[in-house]
């Protein structure tokens, strides 16, 4: 999953929409909470997804996408062109000379970080990525990040960039909510969750976090790892 040349080939094979873990109603309560509608995103690693699709009809207003597989590119920027909301760009999430920093209102990655933590160079590659997205988002924006790692295993990558507060969030597969009638975000009911990451911004009254951190509580926190004590005096 983290080769450039193995997406090449698998879109060119399967050019069918797919979308990883959630589509846009698994996700669409916590996307209206996260971006509003007149804000700029930009979407890392887009793929074959549907998201895009579905939150231009929806209403936002600009939703940047880009891969580093020129095949899914050419093939999704062809499938919309007519979409004066989507824009579609060969670039790879890991550098973004492209865009300047602070570009973006919000940033969301669907699987990009697991698929990059599978490559050689995953935990660098990762760190790399992450770093590029908080570059180019704007101050007091969101960076959503749906993955399948659970929080332990992802947040270490994300707190190497300091000054965030992250809310948690555990979805549910879509198939069982579908099966359940169930509300999209809902605490883990069975193995194989995926998880949602959201930075800077609170949590909802009809959603239900996992958990929420601030800053300034990650920071006693890594006090407290280096042996320092932590904590306020």
């Amino acid at each position: 999953y983290g080769d450039c040349d193995y997406w090449d080939e698998r879109y060119s094979r399967e050019p069918a929409a797919f979308d990883w873990y959630q589509g846009f109603n698994g996700l669409q309560s916590i996307l209206h909470q996260a971006f509003p509608l007149h804000t700029t995103l930009l979407q890392v690693g887009v793929g074959s997804s549907r998201l895009q699709e579905d939150m231009a009809r929806a209403g936002w207003r600009l939703i940047i996408n880009i891969d580093y597989s020129r095949v899914v590119i050419n093939h999704m920027a062809d499938l919309h062109k007519g979409v004066r909301a989507l824009e579609y760009r060969v670039a790879d999430a890991r550098h973004m000379p492209e865009f300047t920093d602070c570009s973006f209102e919000g940033v969301i990655d669907k699987g990009t970080l697991d698929a990059i933590l599978c490559g050689e160079r995953g935990a660098q590659d990762a760190t790399a990525m992450l770093a590029e997205c908080f570059r180019v988002l704007k101050p007091g924006f969101a960076f959503m990040l749906v993955t399948y790692g659970d929080p332990a295993s992802r947040l270490p990558y994300l707190e190497e960039v300091v000054g965030w507060d992250i809310v948690v969030y555990a979805l549910t597969k879509q198939e069982v909510l579908e099966a359940m009638d169930a509300d999209p975000v809902v605490r883990p009911l069975i193995k194989g969750t995926a998880w949602l990451v959201e930075f800077r911004l609170r949590f909802g009254r009809d959603t239900f976090p996992v958990f929420s951190r601030s800053a300034e509580e990650k920071e006693e926190e890594r006090q407290r790892r280096r042996g320092g004590g932590g904590g306020k005096k």
